[in-house]
């Protein structure tokens, strides 16, 4: 790697001591493989209270539960400092009460005032929580028009509501390029599902009512439909609007790296041929406001309390890609004697415009090809305990297209990531 042409004047600037240099230099070297270089101009443009350099160096103490509350701290040190992107992510520690008691109601305030201040990401998940919670609610094609010019995910839920026949706000043409040029996977799909929509007029937004209204509470969910009981297997059609599924896709499309699966001999999570698409872990590090409804809806769902959920996952299968016969459930171990058995996993089905990709369980030869929106429910464990060896199930391979889907494994005790 090498690097970039202006390298040398940043290079000049950080000497000087001027810390957004420093950061910047610090990005570059990162780029260019020079990591260690990295670090130093980092640190340096930390300990002079660049925003950014603060908020780089908490997100690092998110990924464990012990390291987490020392990561709020210095998320607090990072949204004094300026960093929005720190302010964002403390408001959604504040609901989850990562690090003590959870207050949603402050940070809801916190969100919408980030919202009012313009904020494209803090406006864009704000319209998507509101949408889970009521997805006619006449405040959301407002609030996402704000943010679909500036940031990708607010314009692939602009678009997505569009093509579901619902208002929205916006110059859909301009929209639908910005998404083009953030190279959106999915951007092609939306442009031509919403090549013949008619945008609303614009509103004012009442922030009072809004704020009045929203809750990180899911609605109840409807009642399942059974599919079979070796293995339990239920589903609930149609919970989730596409243009939350959507959002999800967006927000995960950025994060994604090849999957993974769980090496017992080494205890850790490793690359496979069992499992060939490409995901992303939405840890602490990734939630908003939208995110925590949609994990507390899917706990919901699978009739298991919310702290013993895993981060949700999204997968992404091009054509040819699966995830051959496996079990959910993990192997004694260190993984085990802390969190417990998966004892159920949790399917959000993203999209449907693809061939090929269903879910196949080898017990009763039960293929599923669910719609979109669609939340399927699986038991890995048997009444007692046990590994229900019926739960054996596979991701056949895609014929064509692209399937997106969302996974959410429950443990039988809090998940301690």
């Amino acid at each position: 790697m090498t690097n970039p042409p202006d390298f040398n004047a940043i290079l000049s600037r950080a000497r000087a001591g001027e810390r957004g240099a420093q950061y910047e230099l610090a990005t570059a070297l990162v780029r260019a493989g020079r990591r260690e270089d990295a670090e130093i101009w980092l640190q340096a443009a930390a300990a002079g209270g660049h925003p950014g350099a603060l908020y780089t160096l908490a997100n690092r103490k998110l990924f464990t539960i012990e390291t987490t509350p020392d990561g709020v701290s210095a998320l607090r040190a990072a949204a004094e400092c300026g960093s929005p992107e720190a302010r964002r992510l403390l408001a959604a520690c504040t609901a989850l009460g990562v690090d003590g008691a959870g207050d949603e109601r402050a940070a809801i305030d916190d969100w919408i005032e980030l919202a009012r201040g313009g904020d494209p990401v803090a406006l864009a998940a704000l319209a998507c929580a509101l949408a889970i919670r009521d997805i006619d609610d006449a405040a959301i094609a407002d609030i996402a028009a704000q943010s679909a010019l500036e940031e990708p995910v607010g314009a692939a839920f602009v678009l997505a509501r569009a093509a579901a026949g619902r208002p929205v706000v916006g110059d859909l043409a301009k929209i639908a390029l910005a998404l083009d040029q953030s190279a959106y996977p999915r951007a092609p799909q939306l442009r031509a599902a919403t090549a013949a929509a008619a945008p609303a007029a614009a509103a004012p937004i009442d922030w009072r009512g809004i704020s009045e209204k929203l809750t990180l509470k899911p609605a109840p969910v409807c009642a399942p439909e059974r599919l079979s009981v070796s293995p339990d297997i239920v589903i609930y059609r149609n919970v989730v609007a596409p243009e939350i599924c959507e959002y999800l896709i967006a927000h995960a499309a950025s994060r994604l790296g090849p999957a993974l699966v769980y090496d017992p001999t080494r205890t850790r999570m490793v690359r496979d041929v069992l499992r060939t698409s490409s995901t992303a872990s939405l840890s602490i590090a990734d939630q908003d406001l939208a995110l925590i409804v949609l994990n507390r809806l899917l706990a919901l769902a699978a009739g298991a309390p919310e702290e013993n959920g895993e981060f949700l996952s999204v997968m992404r299968y091009a054509p040819g890609q699966e995830y051959k016969p496996h079990f959910d459930c993990i192997p004694p171990g260190p993984d085990f004697d802390r969190s417990g058995q998966r004892s159920k996993t949790a399917l959000l089905f993203l999209n449907d415009d693809f061939e090929g990709g269903r879910t196949r369980f080898a017990s009763g030869d039960l293929e599923i090809r669910a719609g979109r929106g669609d939340i399927l429910v699986f038991s890995n464990v048997t009444s007692d305990g046990a590994p229900d060896r019926a739960s054996r199930h596979a991701g056949m391979p895609v014929l064509s297209g692209e399937k997106w889907i969302a996974s959410k494994w429950f443990r039988t005790r809090k998940f301690l990531y």
